[in-house]
């Protein structure tokens, strides 16, 4: 047999990066042959992470340290005949973390109890090991078969921080364990000179062993009051003094399992000379669920997706082509768990659900796609090409909240045009244009409404629904919670709708220059503009601080009042780019590229920029940081020989 093996190192300093790989191909016999290969890389250093201060509701960036090691592996067999072909093998990776725990100062609160400290961990080890094959049969010149399947298993058991005195882990590790098999066929056949069929059907299986967990942690900077019970519930958690705490929030670990099963019918229909007709039919079906019971996330444990394509190609004559595309599908999902509405106004403790809210990933939902393109070659020099994708998805559950509409549209234009044949310009222009609205609802917290007899609130439009305006006091002397109407969900003054938009122009030019056989040049230019409009309807009902006077023995009460919501100003970006490289041929074996790197960023962002000032908005400190406006300037430099 005859063998070949290439190894190579490299070094790259800035990065703190070093590696290797090798591989080797075997030729066993005429038919069959083996490849493996095997690519390591360690990474040190470090980089910038968000980290979450001991001291509530507050975060700050610092340099996390990075020491890693990523090894990947590959064999397999490979066999080829006249009319089929065989390939077998294992794909690895194996990721081994040096960084566990590290700690970075809190700047907040001298936190004795920690040492000032926040504890945090690198990402934890994990491997991957895939077993995979794929065949293939031609059982004539015009009809083929392919087959592939694969089975992976993917785990995860670093061991956990110990418990410490801001939280509990009842296990010493995730235990984490996830399966994925796949599973795909493909037929294709040309029935006639003028019909082909192509008929796949794709199986893929997630099934995550991971045990279901439950944690709990603060983010406070001292022990909180001692409670009666976990913040899982009781008997969540073992009854010990580190769980019984108040102001711990519990997290749930729950395992997820996804089944997606795919059918896709496509046929190909030549009408005349240039002309064709594609139509198409498919079908998904995606199971989502949980091992552990009534924990599904996603509420609705199947959805099924019809879809059907057409797509007509004209070749009116030598120099342009045209298509035109139309694909409608309609998605639906098996029976669906609401949230029971919740009436009056709710306790300060109270984390209600949105009520008749769906998930917007199962929702039913129809969408429209639209396609359109054409090209031109208007001269042997100068070529035009165009094309406009539109897509709109309704979501059509009537009377719930989520989302209820997206929709884009992308227009494209391109021209390239060669002055010689060592000198080619490009330029293109794209308009992106996204929006999606989404319909939520105001819930009342007792932590800013006043708790009393209310009619409506002041300033309240017309038609919203009646206030109760019988006031009543608990046994204690405690007001009971007013404030809301029975059938608060078809209240249009406490229904928001939110539409977020993205809108982008870009403009850009290329060109490519040969000037000398050992010589050549490229360049770019481009510029983008990006505007993000965020615009909202509804009203939120809070306390306006006045009194509506004493209720026997108890005090005077402040009332409500309706405020209508305010749109945020309009997010926006402009960015410069250019770029200019040149490659030098010195020798057959060597070449030297040289690249120079021009980016301007000018942003503006509200959530920032309208908070910069320490004292912004009452009760919320000002972040001082305004949106990203930079300049960078990059001069690169690469030297690259080949031994022979």
């Amino acid at each position: 047999p005859s063998r070949s093996i290439s190894t190579r190192c490299f070094i790259c300093v800035r990065r703190h990066c070093r590696g290797w790989n090798i591989a080797i191909d075997i030729k066993l016999t005429d038919h069959w042959a083996f490849n493996a290969s095997a690519v390591s890389a360690t990474k040190t250093g470090v980089k910038l992470t968000g980290v979450g201060s001991v001291d509530t509701g507050h975060g700050v960036t610092v340099p996390e340290p990075i020491h890693y090691t990523t090894n990947l592996l590959n064999a397999g067999f490979n066999y080829k005949g006249e009319a089929s072909y065989l390939n077998i093998g294992y794909a690895g990776s194996i990721f081994k973390n040096d960084i566990d725990t590290w700690t970075a100062e809190s700047i907040w609160t001298n936190n004795a109890v920690q040492g000032n400290a926040n504890r945090m961990i690198g990402a934890p080890d994990n491997q991957y090991h895939q077993i995979k094959a794929m065949a293939g049969y031609n059982f004539s010149k015009s009809t083929k078969l392919v087959v592939a399947g694969s089975r992976a298993n993917a785990t995860q058991n670093e061991p956990f921080i110990a418990s410490g005195p801001f939280w509990y882990v009842p296990a010493t590790s995730a235990n984490a364990k996830v399966i994925n098999t796949n599973f795909m066929a493909r037929l294709t056949s040309r029935l006639t000179s003028a019909f082909d069929v192509t008929a796949s059907l794709r199986y893929e299986d997630r099934d995550d062993r991971t045990p279901y967990m439950q944690t709990v942690a603060t983010g406070r900077d001292a022990f909180g009051a001692t409670s009666t019970t976990s913040p899982c519930g009781p008997g969540a958690l073992p009854a010990t003094a580190a769980v019984k705490v108040s102001g711990l929030t519990c997290y749930d670990t729950i395992p997820i399992n996804i089944r997606q099963e795919q059918f896709v019918l496509d046929g190909n229909y030549r009408l005349a000379r240039g002309q064709a007709l594609r139509v198409g039919y498919e079908f998904q079906k995606i199971k989502r669920n949980s091992d552990l019971e009534g924990s599904d996330p996603y509420r609705a444990d199947e959805t099924k997706e019809n879809t059907i394509k057409f797509q007509y190609r004209n070749t009116l004559s030598e120099d342009f082509t045209a298509r035109l595309g139309y694909d409608y599908s309609r998605r639906r999902h098996s029976e669906y768990e609401f949230e029971e509405p919740l009436g009056g106004v709710l306790g300060a403790a109270v984390e209600p659900l949105l009520p008749n809210l769906i998930n917007y990933i199962v929702a039913n939902r129809n969408r429209d796609k639209l396609r359109a393109s054409a090209e031109y070659q208007a001269s042997e020099k100068l070529s035009l090409s165009g094309g406009v994708d539109y897509n709109r998805d309704k979501y059509v559950d009537e009377g719930l909240f989520g989302k209820k509409e997206a929709k884009y549209w992308v227009l494209n234009l391109e021209s390239s045009y060669a002055a010689s044949d060592n000198l080619a310009f490009t330029g293109y222009f794209t308009y992106e244009d996204q929006q999606s609205t989404t319909g939520s609802l105001a819930i009342l917290r007792a932590t800013n409404v006043a708790t009393a007899t209310t009619p409506n609130p002041l300033n309240a439009p017309a038609n919203c629904r009646a206030y109760p305006s019988i006031a009543s006091y608990s046994a204690t002397g405690a007001a009971i919670n007013y404030g809301s109407p029975s059938d608060y969900i078809t209240d249009p003054c406490r229904i928001w709708s939110e539409t977020q938009a993205d809108k982008v122009r870009t403009f850009g030019v290329t060109f490519r220059a040969k000037a000398s056989s050992k010589v050549h040049l490229d360049g770019q230019l481009s510029y983008s503009y990006a505007l993000t409009p965020i615009s909202m309807s509804g009203m939120q009902v809070i306390s306006n601080g006045l009194t509506i006077g004493a209720y026997g023995t108890n005090a005077a009460v402040n009332n409500n009042i309706f405020i209508p919501i305010t749109s945020l100003p309009d997010s926006s970006s402009k960015y410069w780019d250019l770029r200019l490289g040149a490659n030098f041929t010195t020798d057959k074996d060597s070449n030297i590229r040289v690249l120079y790197m021009f980016r301007k960023l000018r942003s503006y962002n509200p959530q920032w920029d309208l908070y910069t000032n320490p004292v912004a908005i009452q009760g919320y400190v000002g972040t001082g940081i305004t949106s990203p406006n930079y300049k960078v300037n990059v001069v690169a430099v690469a030297y690259t020989h080949s031994f022979r």
